[in-house]
């Protein structure tokens, strides 16, 4: 999910960007995509990379967690490009969601993760 992700958006911004907004380091990343290059006839079992990990964040009961601030960061930094796209300023979208930039700030930071709990 994470690597189709930074796929989708890597033409407009650089990968180490979006990953400084994500749960991954870019290196992880770029093996990742090696592996799925040097292996093309298994392309389908790419979706699998990581599943021993997320089934260890499970038994240790911090994966739902893991998944809500991975989603938090994406959220936060598809909201802030929109934002630069329309030249929206803060205190604009603020007015238009009828809410304080103060909250908006917190929504807008991808390290603000109480507000997903």
């Amino acid at each position: 999910m994470v690597v189709t992700f930074i796929d989708e958006h890597r033409r407009d911004h650089r990968v180490e960007s979006i990953c400084r907004q994500l749960p991954i380091a870019p290196s992880t990343y770029y093996e990742i995509k090696a592996r799925q290059a040097a292996s093309p006839g298994r392309a389908g079992l790419s979706k699998h990379i990581g599943s021993k990990f997320d089934d260890f964040l499970d038994e240790e009961g911090l994966l739902a967690e893991a998944e809500e601030v991975a989603a938090k960061r994406v959220i936060a930094f598809q909201l802030s490009e929109l934002m630069k796209k329309q030249k929206l300023t803060k205190m604009q979208l603020a007015k238009r969601m009828k809410t304080s930039r103060s909250a908006l700030e917190r929504l807008l930071d991808p390290y603000n993760i109480p507000l997903c709990s």
